[in-house]
């Protein structure tokens, strides 16, 4: 175990292979075996092993919980989904169990059950921001309006830049789009290390977008009120040269996805004219 930890792992196999020949050291050798197994990829091997284990075990948890893992990377969703249940039938107070049933029944589409499962865990600690965030994600892929509110909670007390970039696309898909804006220009502002994997080019592409398709001012809406108020010629004038400047920076920047740019072009709620300045404007680049 000494080698496994150090992750030398075709050293730690030989030995657990020689410690798997007496009944005093079979299970946890058989157990860490699966484990490398695993770190290895070897995803076959590593579920006939868990699950050979689980035959004389049924109900081991631990073994369950690295079943149902080695199921999940072999995209064996149904029998990890078993596995899973089963561990949280026989733990139900643990809550990383429950947690994780629920981010597996959320990768499987089964959003109404993970929904369910997160609302629990939520009502027991109200400050579980793993929680927050995941039934935000799950309401998300719902297409419900209350996973703006659970973004807009959990990044009251945890900001991440992914998450409020993920909180800006949700608002645009229920069209929200002063409030996306809002969020995105508040990334813009931030140094690229604090973005993550996040590219300044993305960012003011997507802001470009609402300002030259939303064909409103961008006023911060609140869910309970018409979601935007048609401004005047000089204020959709003034939005529209922002939304050029903008994308002229996604340039600056290096965006060059061809098929976002050739969707934008396609929208029907593009102007001739504002077809015309984008057009100039990737001539410009080219």
């Amino acid at each position: 175990m000494a080698y496994f930890d150090l992750g030398k792992y075709a050293e730690a196999e030989k030995w657990l292979l020689r410690a798997r020949q007496s009944d005093k050291t079979f299970t946890a050798s058989e157990y860490n075996l699966g484990r490398i197994a695993f770190e290895l990829g070897r995803y076959d091997e590593a579920c006939q092993r868990f699950e050979g284990l689980l035959k004389k075990d049924p109900d081991n948890v631990m073994v369950l919980k690295a079943a149902a893992f080695a199921r999940l990377k072999r995209g064996d969703m149904g029998k990890a989904e078993t596995y899973y249940k089963r561990v949280v039938e026989l733990s139900p107070d643990s809550v990383d169990s429950r947690y994780n049933y629920a981010l597996l029944l959320n990768a499987l589409g089964k959003y109404e059950a993970a929904e369910r499962l997160l609302l629990q865990l939520l009502e027991e600690n109200k400050n579980d921001s793993a929680s927050l965030l995941l039934l935000a994600r799950t309401r998300n892929a719902e297409g419900k309006v209350e996973a703006l509110d659970d973004y807009a909670g959990y990044l009251k007390n945890n900001e991440k830049s992914e998450v409020r970039f993920e909180y800006a696309q949700a608002l645009v898909k229920a069209q929200y789009y002063g409030r996306a804006l809002e969020n995105y220009e508040a990334l813009l502002k931030l140094p690229p290390d604090a973005l993550g994997g996040i590219r300044k080019a993305d960012l003011y592409f997507e802001a470009a977008k609402i300002l030259l398709l939303s064909g409103h001012t961008t006023g911060v809406e609140s869910p309970t009120t018409p979601k935007d108020n048609s401004g005047g010629p000089s204020a959709q004038a003034d939005q529209e040269n922002q939304g050029l400047s903008y994308l002229k920076n996604a340039f600056r920047e290096g965006f060059k996805d061809s098929q976002a740019l050739s969707a934008l072009l396609k929208d029907q709620r593009l102007s001739k004219d504002q077809k015309e300045k984008i057009e100039a404007l990737i001539e410009a680049v080219r």
